[in-house]
């Protein structure tokens, strides 16, 4: 399986105020490579976030914008099959995309693999990744970008052997959706909820209404 998986972490209730990216790279169904870097979202920090992540405005100081890592995404993501834990991940980098008025970078697809585990484990009390990872032994950090991201790929790999599926499988079968997901709060980042991402899957390329939540991540 060749894809690439994604997590970040935001500032505060805007899913826009990304201050934390992971990517994590998987080749033949390995790891290959980690990536991470802090962000200054040129946002304030909600305590509330701060908690969860640990991250606060001086960690963030002299740390790349959104806008000064696009080159470094593209170089990572670009016409790759790109995974999240719920839709929380993919509506942040939307949302600070049209912050930024940034070209999206083109992506063959996106899954989401809280669906993908939804299918592949129906019985389960609950999808969201931390309970995945203490289900099946993953040893992880939560709400560490690189550390949710690579936790994420393996989620994907360990739930697609389970329900027989092949990466074109879920390719074809329309993983992009939002589950486990608390009730919105109208924000400004409502417009984030419109694909910003290419995808060469015409189904993504619809309009997507999911609710998600503007201030707690789905990981």
């Amino acid at each position: 399986m060749e894809f690439v998986a994604v997590d970040v972490e935001t500032a505060n209730q805007n899913t826009s105020s990304i201050c934390q990216i992971g990517v994590a790279t998987f080749s033949m169904g390995r790891l290959v490579n980690l990536w991470e870097t802090l962000v200054n979202p040129e946002d304030s920090f909600a305590p509330f976030n701060s908690h969860l992540h640990g991250i606060r405005a001086s960690d963030v100081l002299d740390s790349p914008t959104w806008f000064e890592i696009q080159a470094e995404l593209e170089r990572h993501l670009d016409q790759s099959t790109l995974a999240s834990h719920t839709y929380f991940d993919r509506g942040a980098m939307n949302g600070a995309n049209a912050r930024y008025r940034l070209k999206p970078v083109h992506v063959e697809t996106w899954i989401d693999t809280c669906h993908l585990a939804r299918l592949a484990w129906p019985h389960l009390h609950n999808h969201k990744l931390p309970s995945l990872a203490r289900t099946f032994g993953i040893t992880y950090k939560a709400h560490n970008a690189a550390e949710d991201a690579r936790c994420a790929g393996e989620i994907l790999i360990l739930a697609a052997r389970t329900a027989g599926l092949t990466l074109d499988d879920l390719k074809n079968t329309g993983m992009s959706r939002v589950c486990d997901q608390p009730t919105a709060h109208p924000s400004e980042d409502q417009l984030a909820q419109e694909s910003y991402f290419i995808s060469g899957d015409q189904e993504t390329r619809k309009r997507e209404r999911h609710s998600y939540s503007a201030g707690i991540p789905g990981a």
